[in-house]
């Protein structure tokens, strides 16, 4: 997780300002890119949240798809 929100972090901190929206998870639901159950998705996006806000606090965020 630190490692996810030390990306999450970077990307917010580097374009504060220039993007519009943020879609945390762009294929969730494709086993080749994550296969755990459904509370790991969800606590990376509460946290992705509070980081993304902190650089812009009018961010909009998409949640993740689940197919």
């Amino acid at each position: 997780m630190d490692d996810w929100v030390r990306y999450v972090r970077a990307v917010a901190t580097r374009y504060a300002g220039r993007i519009t929206a943020d879609e945390l998870w762009v294929l969730a639901p494709s086993p080749h890119f994550f296969t755990g159950d459904a509370a790991t998705p969800t606590r990376m996006t509460q946290r992705a949240t509070a980081v993304i806000r902190r650089a812009g606090p009018r961010a909009t965020l998409v949640c993740p798809s689940r197919g």
